[in-house]
């Protein structure tokens, strides 16, 4: 025969008999659900002021976005002026009528102190307004960004990458510019020889007579005695065919590059000029290509002994901007 039960488990099997009853009778459901309910409410109560107060703190820091916003817009217009009603005194009028006055609006300090001085100061759509009317301060800004943006470097250290970048795009300067060099040294010396062929009565006397094979004229035995009007006279039987054939030489290459132009052709420079900027696009090519050709495109300024001024011998705040 089976032994009898522990008065333990008993007592415990009764315990949780009891305990289910009361658990799951009518009307211990309805109070457990009446306490879920209230406890439920209670909860969502909290989380809506919670969301409340984070509203109203969303709220108070959006406007004073707003207000930010509106006083640097109001900055940009310092320059208005407004129309007020006063009285003339001190004078004798016929009316006693008010006159209009106009009383002009000067910045104070602190708009002053908010005025941009440098390119790096403006946002990205005034750059780009600037970059498409081709200031090239505008495009090397873009690229020092690009830069930053790619690399993930601040703006001091990407101008060491620029500088690179400059290095290898005036790689050929000096064979880029060669034909540009040599046109302005040849204008100089030939403009400077025809006017003392003509009118120099030395210089005359010795071309006309080794070069040209011309002797003086016959009442004049040395070219002294002539004046330098006659001198321009007598060397201009065999100096207008040079001067007139070397005009309409330069008449007919001003036509021609009229008409390169119209048919939008590139010209020399704009060949050599994208192809500089190809080359430094494909060097560089993590960045974006259409900026980084934009900025090389252009040859730097030179001095007048025909040297560049490299950007990178200008420093980080680089060439005059305008501002």
């Amino acid at each position: 025969t089976p032994s009898p039960p522990h008065p333990t488990h008993v007592d415990a099997a009764m315990a949780l008999s009891s305990a289910c009853r009361r658990c799951f009778c009518p009307q211990a459901l309805r109070q457990n659900t009446f306490r879920a309910g209230f406890v439920r409410t209670s909860s969502s109560h909290v989380s809506a002021d919670e969301q409340l107060t984070q509203m109203r703190s969303e709220l108070a820091e959006l406007r004073r976005d707003v207000q930010a916003l509106t006083k640097m817009m109001e900055q940009d217009y310092v320059g208005y002026r407004k129309t007020v009603m006063q009285e003339l005194e001190g004078r004798e009028v016929l009316t006693q009528l008010k006159h209009r006055e106009k009383l002009e609006i000067r910045p104070s300090v602190e708009t002053a102190r908010l005025q941009p001085t440098h390119i790096s100061e403006m946002g990205h759509v005034t750059l780009a307004h600037l970059a498409l009317q081709g200031n090239h301060m505008a495009h090397r800004e873009r690229l020092i960004r690009e830069i930053m943006a790619v690399d993930d470097i601040s703006w001091h250290e990407a101008h060491q990458v620029m500088f690179e970048m400059d290095r290898e795009k005036e790689k050929h300067y000096w064979i880029i510019t060669m034909p540009y060099r040599i046109g302005i040294t040849f204008a100089s010396v030939a403009g400077l020889a025809s006017c003392l062929m003509v009118f120099c009565p030395p210089v005359a006397k010795w071309y006309g007579i080794h070069v040209a094979g011309e002797e003086l004229p016959e009442d004049k035995r040395d070219i002294s005695e002539m004046t330098i009007n006659q001198v321009g006279a007598w060397t201009w039987t065999w100096m207008e065919p040079m001067i007139g054939v070397a005009s309409f030489l330069l008449l007919c290459c001003q036509f021609t590059r009229a008409n390169i132009l119209k048919l939008q052709m590139k010209s020399w420079l704009e060949l050599v000029e994208s192809m500089k900027a190809d080359r430094l696009a494909n060097r560089f090519p993590q960045y974006d290509r259409s900026i980084v050709r934009t900025w090389a495109k252009p040859l730097p300024k030179a001095n007048p002994n025909f040297f560049p001024i490299y950007e990178r011998a200008t420093g980080m705040r680089g060439p005059s901007s305008g501002l």
